[in-house]
């Protein structure tokens, strides 16, 4: 057996919604996890750079990739994904935690159906 370190997640993640509840948490599970090589989305910049700390306190050597980005702007985005494919070389886990909640009457919800 060789002594080589093991990990679940050995490519590079990309996390969307990464600056705050669900997606920081999955952001920084990758990393305990082993996950070395992480891409993070999200519209607050503030809050990126409080995952990306959050990261490197559990995983020194994980190389953080943030970008504060519109999910609703396709052209940005796929600047952005050009972006870290020219870093990371690719990337193998995707996990899609951006939302938004929004106040919406009972009669806007019916209008929908």
């Amino acid at each position: 057996m060789s002594g080589a370190p093991t990990t679940l997640f050995p490519g590079v993640a990309l996390v969307t919604g990464a600056s705050s509840g669900i997606g920081r948490q999955v952001a920084i599970s990758f990393a305990v996890e082993g996950c070395t090589k992480l891409a993070l989305f999200a519209k607050n910049g503030p809050g990126l750079a409080e995952t990306k700390n959050a990261i490197k306190a559990v995983s020194e050597d994980a190389e953080v990739y943030t970008f504060e980005v519109d999910l609703c702007d396709t052209d940005e985005v796929l600047k952005t994904m050009t972006l870290v494919i020219a870093h990371f070389g690719r990337i193998d886990y995707a996990v899609n935690c951006a939302g938004m909640l929004i106040r919406i009457t009972r009669d806007n919800v019916l209008s929908l159906v």
